[in-house]
């Protein structure tokens, strides 16, 4: 006969019950924090290990990811944990190359591999415009245009849309009264290419007579309203680079080693800003100069040093007084302010504030990572984003993940030339007459086309197509091949 249970078993059984239920919701929450975290039950040893976590992403998606040889069933993009250790990662695609790397991974960290470009099998190369002889070719920092000059002696270019499928060429010719020199009688005139805005819309043409340079800013949309730097302002420039887009501000390096800030619409040149440069770069991101020269107080001592847009002057950031190569590069990342410098076999990168001499603040970089190579390093570079570094050291190419703090070295043939950013993670180079692609880290390197040297390439702006120049017997062409297949 069934008896009711006393309140009193009633109530020992709901405490259990509860404490049970309890447990079991804190065994979940505990177990979904280690798995977070990246903790997993290695079936080897039988022990609870914190994993690494890893994220992939590819263009083109949809290709399947594999760890230490095995599928994980998983397609990009995904993430993926995997024990702390050297492990081997290949992502596959049909179609496409496989793309493999090894790294070794520390436990509690992420590792992006978001940057994975694959590569077709199948490189057929087709000619999209040609030309019957070619003296430059340059491509747009926005990959949408590419500039063509024929033959140097004329003021003459073509350029080509690559925004389209089918691309769309227009002629600019550069108007006789913007360059022309009444004083030089008979002289001979030669143009070359120098450098795009941002915009893709001005390009710098230096124009050579007998022993003068004047300095050109084409406008390709509206050649009219082209200018004379140098007829305008009344300056004799080494280099110039623009600042921005509109074309109407430059920053000029002069013949005597001035750095001078240039407002083409008011006709203004600045008080120097810099003095005794050898050379310049600028990132238009940040709007920030970097440049190698000569201490003004003392010649014996080379420096290397930053000048921000605005500032009332430069800020050196390395001084020595040996023969050691100098070269810099500055970014901005996350609201820090990168500089790269290298002297001699060593890179340092340093992290801060860029210094206002306008406000009289003075900011010390902080040490970020410092990198040995085996020889001197001749270039130093970030990516447009600052996600990556690289640098050149006679056969070696350093490359280096800001994020992870982890450096690579790759060999690299005697013949390869200095290397031009394809994207914000890939380097191209055109050595023995072949287009080859790599990751930053010289990984993952396949030779995509047969290419003239010397001579510019791009990946166009949705990254479908490689564009290069080509040589077909006696005359050239504007080449491409098809990155992302249908």
């Amino acid at each position: 006969m069934f008896r009711r249970p006393s309140q009193r078993k009633q109530l020992i059984q709901r405490i259990v019950v509860s404490i049970i239920a309890m447990l079991f919701i804190v065994a979940g929450v505990i177990v979904t924090v280690l798995f977070i975290l990246g903790y997993r039950l290695d079936s080897d040893s039988g022990r609870l290990e914190q994993g690494a976590l890893l994220q992939f992403e590819s263009v083109p998606g949809g290709a399947g990811v594999f760890v230490d040889g095995n599928y994980t069933g998983s397609q990009t993009t995904t993430k993926r944990t995997v024990i702390a250790g050297t492990h081997t990662f290949m992502v596959q695609r049909q179609g496409y190359e496989d793309w493999v790397k090894t790294l070794d991974v520390q436990a509690g960290t992420l590792t992006w591999l978001d940057y994975i470009r694959l590569v077709p099998k199948d490189r057929s190369v087709k000619d999209v415009a040609s030309f019957a002889s070619l003296s430059g070719a340059k491509a747009s920092p926005d990959r949408q245009t590419f500039i063509v000059q024929e033959k140097s002696s004329e003021p003459a270019f073509t350029v080509v849309n690559l925004s389209e499928e089918n691309v769309r060429t227009s002629k600019v010719i550069i108007p006789q009264d913007v360059y022309s020199d009444d004083a030089v009688v008979g002289a001979s005139h030669e143009f070359r290419l120098h450098e795009w805005d941002q915009s893709g819309q001005f390009v710098i043409v230096t124009h050579h007579i007998d022993n003068q340079v004047q300095w050109l800013v084409v406008d390709t949309q509206n050649v009219s309203a082209s200018r004379n730097v140098t007829r305008l302002l009344g300056v004799q420039l080494s280099d110039a680079v623009f600042m921005g887009t509109g074309g109407r501000t430059l920053y000029g390096l002069t013949q005597d080693g001035l750095i001078r800030r240039l407002d083409l619409d008011e006709a203004v040149i600045s008080r120097p800003l810099v003095s005794r440069v050898d050379q310049v770069s600028l990132n238009n991101e940040t709007k920030v100069i970097s440049y190698v020269g000569t201490d003004p107080h003392d010649a014996e001592l080379k420096v290397a040093g930053v000048y921000r847009d605005g500032d009332d002057e430069g800020y050196v950031i390395r001084s020595t007084k040996t023969d050691e190569a100098l070269s810099i590069s500055t970014v901005r990342q996350h609201s820090d302010d990168y500089v790269a410098v290298s002297q001699g076999n060593v890179l340092s990168i340093l992290k801060g504030t860029y210094p206002s001499s306008s406000d009289g603040t003075v900011t010390s970089y902080a040490p970020y990572a410092t990198v040995s190579t085996t020889a001197p390093i001749s270039t130093v570079s970030f990516s447009k984003t600052g996600s990556y570094l690289v640098a050149r050291a006679g056969t070696e190419l350093v490359g280096y993940d800001m994020l992870q703090k982890r450096s690579t070295v790759a060999t690299l043939l005697d013949s390869e030339r200095t290397f031009q950013w394809l994207d914000d993670a890939h380097l191209w180079t055109d050595t023995a007459a072949s287009l080859t692609m790599r990751d930053f880290d010289g990984t993952n390197r396949y030779e995509i086309m047969s290419v003239a040297e010397g001579f510019d390439a791009t990946l166009s702006r949705s990254g479908r197509y490689m564009y290069s120049i080509g040589e077909r017997d006696n005359s050239y062409v504007l080449q491409r091949v098809k990155m992302i297949l249908d």
